[in-house]
């Protein structure tokens, strides 16, 4: 074998394999993943496997956006993944609550039993749900269960009429629907009603009423406290739940994701191009465009801070290309070329690779439920790199 190659071999393999193992949030795994790990020489070309690299799923996709828009990071603590990986948001508070010290203070004479009367109290728990219209996002299968807490010894009897309300993305009223609540409040505490909201209902819940809500009182409710050193409030509570799904808006624009600490010093070899190929598997029902990519090198100015970087605007990258949407059942598979090469000169140090995507759902896409999952997973890939190498002595 000619020397020169001798020597290219292990370079290149380790320049290949750094090319796009280097991004933190990704797994990097050539075991097991049935890749070849062979090198292959072609004349001046060396093809290098890279290995499993994945997955970018939309899980991590939300958590990069919300992370990156201060109105939307406020929503953050709110999104969860349940046993079976589907992304959900889950709020909760008081629709009322009042001391039953309070109660007496205010009713005057309790020495019979009486009639507290409540009046209409709601809450608002679509705040967070809301927010993600701004980026497409829709609710599906909505739940509220009420509960209350009961601090006397004895049944509470009480009346009333819950009922919930929808906005749309125009903040307008889309549903409205009462539904059953019990009747009374049992001594301690427990669940007070519960409902559940028809399937295709994918605007968040935006209020909770329970209409003229009244409470059977018993003569000095406050000797009927199960513990007056403690728990003294009559209160009710709900919680509203929703999973998350991707509709026809859905779209994220200008999503950058940034493949650092390349640490890729091939600047000295007299690398003219370079091509990546990835074959993809995208479980989700959204398609990505390569809108940008940015090759950064570090900067050379002797007054730069350390570890300084920039974009090389000398080097050319592949961009435009498209990754078809799927489903988990029918994952869809795109093979991705991105070429890399110098107008003039070669290819220098790449410490980054900087990716700007967009994100769009399918025409006609019906609002569907996710998991954390979902999302780009890159089944096989390989890098060729070409230019006639030098080895400095």
């Amino acid at each position: 074998m000619n020397p020169l190659y001798k020597k290219a071999l292990p370079l290149a393999f380790l320049a290949g394999s750094l090319l796009l193992a280097g991004c933190v949030n990704w797994d990097y795994d050539t075991e097991g993943k049935g890749v070849s790990t062979e090198v292959t020489l072609f004349g001046d070309e060396i093809a290098v496997p890279i290995g499993s690299i994945g997955p970018v799923t939309l899980g991590s996709l939300l958590d990069k956006l919300l992370a990156s828009d201060g109105t939307l990071s406020l929503i953050s603590n709110f999104i969860k993944v349940d046993e079976d990986g589907m992304l959900y948001m889950e709020d909760e508070g008081d629709l009322y609550s009042i001391n039953v010290y309070e109660i007496e203070k205010s009713q005057g004479d309790v020495s019979s039993p009486f009639i507290w009367d409540a009046g209409s109290p709601y809450a608002s728990p679509g705040g967070p749900a809301l927010f993600l219209s701004y980026i497409g996002l829709c609710v599906t299968n909505q739940t509220v269960n009420l509960s209350f807490s009961n601090p006397f010894y004895i049944d509470v009897p009480v009346s009333c009429q819950a009922s919930v309300q929808c906005l749309d993305a125009s903040w307008m009223y889309s549903y409205e629907s009462d539904f059953a609540t019990m009747e009374k409040l049992s001594g301690g505490g427990g669940a007070f009603g519960s409902f559940a909201l028809p399937a295709d209902i994918n605007d968040a819940v935006s209020a909770i009423y329970l209409s003229d809500l009244k409470f059977d009182m018993p003569a000095n409710p406050v000797t009927r406290l199960s513990n007056k050193n403690g728990n003294s409030v009559l209160s009710i509570q709900y919680k509203h739940r929703c999973g998350l799904g991707v509709g026809p808006t859905f779209a994220l624009n200008n999503l950058e994701i940034d493949l650092d600490d390349l640490g890729l010093e091939i600047g000295r070899y007299n690398l003219h191009s370079g091509t990546v190929t990835l074959e993809v598997e995208n479980t989700l029902p959204i398609a990505f465009t390569l809108e940008k990519v940015e090759v950064l090198k570090p900067v050379v100015a002797d007054d730069a801070p350390e570890g300084s970087l920039e974009v090389d605007e000398n080097i050319s990258v592949t961009e435009g290309l498209r990754i078809d949407g799927g489903t988990p059942d029918k994952p869809a598979m795109s093979t991705l070329k991105i070429d890399l090469g110098a107008a003039e000169g070669t290819i220098p140090d790449i410490k980054d690779v900087r990716l700007t995507l967009s994100v769009a759902a399918q025409e006609g896409l019906e609002p569907i439920a996710i998991t954390a999952s979902q999302g780009l997973y890159v089944k096989s890939s390989s890098a060729r790199l070409s230019g006639g190498f030098t080895i400095p002595e």
